[in-house]
């Protein structure tokens, strides 16, 4: 959901797509290294456990680098204010009059 409200609208449904692709695809990594003569032993699980929590936590520390949506903060909480800073953030340029107009 993050990634459909900060995309540009152009971008939107591809990258949402790609979201998904990338989930699916790494179900499927997980469960080939799942199998028994890879990780998924007695002697390994413990491997294959801290290789899904080492990501879980640096996700987990890398959202508080994450600016809020700005289309939450323009349509639900009304800041405009604040939903064009994040805008400039995330797009890198100054001009988010025609992304703000979008919304």
């Amino acid at each position: 959901m993050y990634i459909g409200e900060i995309a540009p609208t152009a971008l939107r449904g591809a990258l949402g797509t790609f979201h998904q692709l990338a989930i699916v695809t790494g179900i499927l990594i997980s469960q080939i290294i799942g199998l028994e003569f890879i990780l998924g032993n007695y002697d390994l699980w413990h491997i294959l456990l801290g290789l899904s929590g080492v990501r879980a936590i640096l996700q987990s520390l890398l959202l508080f680098f994450c600016p809020e949506s700005p289309r939450y903060l323009y349509i639900k909480l009304d800041e405009e204010v604040k939903a064009k800073q994040s805008l400039k953030r995330l797009r890198g340029y100054d001009d988010v009059t025609k992304d703000i107009n979008e919304m």
